[in-house]
């Protein structure tokens, strides 16, 4: 083959391996999932504390509020039953760090597949379930009416939970929550709760006790 023979050949190889290199560039962003650490790529959820409509998180004895961001940060008119404040929710700092994965970037997507959550003193409080149902009744719970049922101000030592959001693109939504910790006075905690889906959990899926 002839010197310019040569030539023709390498170029047309470094062509075509060039196109499949694209090809399969493509084909990989297509399918990947994104990554988003937090707070470092991600400012985090939204809002302060897992207060939710309806409320699921108790043991029937107590109920259980995880605090995502500084309870002290918390606005006095805000509803926590509202759960997303945005964009004022940004503003607090976080009590938790993790990662979110995306199907597709935010704003193509309303949540993420998965967000993992964990820390090291992650506020944790508990009230009697029978007070904060009360207080539920006119649907409206702010940071200083949850003050005032005499909350024990738990922190979580351990801290870990896993949720797959309504609205994001898993089929199942599901959370499951693990944390232990000291209370005010010295004893310990455990709480736990897992359930596929929130809406319908029941007492058997939280867990709380105090040593």
């Amino acid at each position: 083959m002839s010197t310019s023979g040569i030539s023709r050949y390498r170029k047309v190889g470094c062509a075509l391996l060039a196109a499949v290199l694209f090809t399969m560039l493509v084909a990989s962003s297509a399918s990947a999932q994104l990554l988003f650490r937090v707070p470092v790529d991600s400012p985090g959820i939204p809002a302060y504390a897992r207060v939710e409509r309806p409320f699921v998180f108790h043991s029937g004895e107590w109920a259980a509020i995880v605090f995502y961001r500084d309870p002290n940060c918390v606005p006095d008119s805000f509803n926590l039953l509202d759960f997303f404040d945005i964009p004022a929710a940004f503003g607090c700092p976080l009590t938790v760090s993790g990662f979110e994965i995306w199907e597709n970037l935010p704003g193509v997507d309303l949540a993420p597949r998965q967000v993992v959550s964990s820390g090291l003193a992650v506020p944790v409080w508990f009230v009697r379930w029978s007070a904060l149902q009360t207080a539920l009744v006119d649907d409206v719970l702010t940071i200083s009416e949850l003050k005032l049922l005499s909350p024990l101000k738990g922190i979580a030592t351990t801290f870990h939970e896993v949720t797959h959001p309504f609205g994001g693109p898993s089929k199942v939504p599901h959370l499951t929550i693990a944390a232990s910790g000291v209370l005010p006075d010295g004893r310990t905690f455990n709480y736990e709760f897992n359930n596929v889906v929130p809406a319908v959990a029941n007492v058997l899926n939280v867990r709380i006790t105090f040593r």
